[in-house]
């Protein structure tokens, strides 16, 4: 009995934590429905005042870029890459030594895909970095997008 209460507790300790993600950028996923086989799904960020999220697309030596990962299964494909929109700035930072791009406010990443059959249900992660003037912060998101009939 002791041993039940102990794997109930833990495993809601580990469902709270798991769910609160960042306190920096807080996500939502939704759908648009291009065709009966296309949909493109939306990742939208909603960053913190005063904090900022990396691009995708930084090079190699810099700051942690986002990282958007499908899992690969049947019903589905990814039709070209993960698209970002929104208002983006770049700069030169000298601590790198090369081009930054990051999002302040808010970002949507786009991605395109063909379906087989509905529903359908696709996950993912997103890894990304958050940072301020003064502290940065890695973050690994989760998440599961419903393609509803």
């Amino acid at each position: 009995m002791v041993l039940i209460r102990i794997l109930a507790l833990c495993l809601a300790a580990t469902g709270m934590c798991a769910g609160q993600g960042s306190s920096t950028v807080r996500w939502q996923f939704s759908t648009q429905r291009v065709s009966p086989h296309e949909d493109i799904l939306m990742l939208k960020a909603s960053v913190l005042p005063g904090w900022h999220l990396y691009s995708q697309h930084l090079p190699e030596g810099g700051p942690a870029p986002t990282r958007i990962t499908f899992d690969a299964m049947e019903g589905y494909q990814l039709k070209d890459t993960t698209a970002e929109k929104g208002e983006a700035v770049t700069f030169y930072d000298k601590t790198y030594e090369m081009e930054i791009t990051w999002y302040s406010g808010s970002v949507t990443f786009l991605q395109r895909v063909l379906v087989d059959h509905r529903p359908l249900f696709i996950r993912g992660r997103i890894e990304y970095m958050t940072c301020n003037t003064q502290v940065c912060q890695v973050f690994r998101q989760p998440f599961v997008i419903a393609l509803r009939n």
